[in-house]
């Protein structure tokens, strides 16, 4: 999410569909060991990116108090 006025980064958020710890060890059929796994979506790619940004827009108002709305392009 980038500020109107500034175009500074005012959020972000990384999504990801697959681990590599987990997808190695379901490939060797064995469970995966405990680790950190960087696996936090499930569904489409398609819809990612509108998920992210539902995600950012309801973070946005609720932690910092922002009013979220779109500029559209010259």
């Amino acid at each position: 999410m980038v500020g109107a006025y500034t175009r500074k980064v005012l959020s972000h958020l990384v999504k990801s569909k697959m681990c590599k710890i987990c997808n190695l060890w379901a490939n060797k059929k064995l469970p995966a060991p405990a680790h950190v796994c960087v696996k936090n979506y499930e569904g489409r790619s398609k819809g990612m990116e509108a998920t992210m940004a539902l995600e950012l827009t309801i973070k946005a108002k609720r932690q910092h108090g922002f009013i979220v709305g779109f500029i559209e392009p010259p």
